[in-house]
């Protein structure tokens, strides 16, 4: 049974790990490394919520293990992949070993509260039926993120502008200033003929008038007086 190149990778990776870090390569390192190449494995444990930072955080210790488990494993996921007459043995086959041996890997998905038991059921059912969901293969986010938009067939009729964009363009009238108040009318002030204004009289006339009436009253002759009548 040959690997696949994402699972060689892993294994690669992997074993870089442990290294960096001056470790034995471990389960432990084997589950962190699903998380470095896109594959089955990792895309599955992602969907249940766990990734590589999520691991990194339960780790509080360097992991330790006896033995070399890591070549049990992938020894494993080989019969895996035989038995379920794949043609190569992949990472699902890998998590499916990992899930059903006590070992530092199993026990961190433990601790980050999966069901165990599900896991694997559900891996078994991808690995039997041959293939994940659309959502769960490798490459399927980025070809949705990097598809081409649907062009305009040759010839056909624009699509029309939705109706938001349409009354943005129609230019509106200006509106129209608030009506002015309605003018008071007021009644017009008579002013009765007692409390007319007549013109004032200036010194000059007011000599005049008087010796106008001087004179006339000289002018007139004083009648003489009448002779007395003497008794008979």
């Amino acid at each position: 049974m040959v690997d696949s190149t994402d699972l060689a990778q892993v294994l690669h990776e992997a074993h870089d790990i442990a290294r960096s870090v001056a470790q034995k390569p471990t389960s432990a390192h084997v589950l962190l490394a699903l998380f470095t190449v896109e594959n089955r494995a990792q895309l599955l444990l992602k969907e249940k919520g766990v990734d590589e930072d999520a691991l990194l955080q339960l780790i509080t210790e360097a992991p330790a293990e006896t033995g070399n488990v890591v070549q049990e494993l992938t020894a494993r996921a080989r019969e895996l992949a035989s038995t379920f007459r794949a043609g190569e043995a992949d990472c699902l086959h890998l998590l499916i070993a990992i899930i059903r041996k006590r070992c530092a890997a199993s026990d961190l998905l433990g601790r980050t509260g999966l069901d165990l038991i599900s896991l694997s059921n559900t891996a078994l059912a991808y690995s039997t039926s041959g293939g994940l969901p659309r959502r769960l293969q490798p490459g399927y986010g980025q070809a949705v993120a990097t598809r081409a938009p649907v062009s305009r067939p040759v010839g056909a009729p624009p699509s029309p502008l939705p109706s938001s964009t349409f009354a943005l363009s129609v230019p509106r009238p200006a509106p129209a200033p608030p009506p002015l108040p309605a003018p008071v009318m007021t009644p017009p002030v008579t002013t009765p003929p007692s409390a007319r204004m007549t013109p004032a009289l200036s010194p000059r006339d007011l000599i005049d008038v008087d010796e106008d009436d001087v004179t006339q009253d000289a002018a007139e002759p004083v009648p003489p007086p009448m002779p007395r009548m003497a008794p008979p």
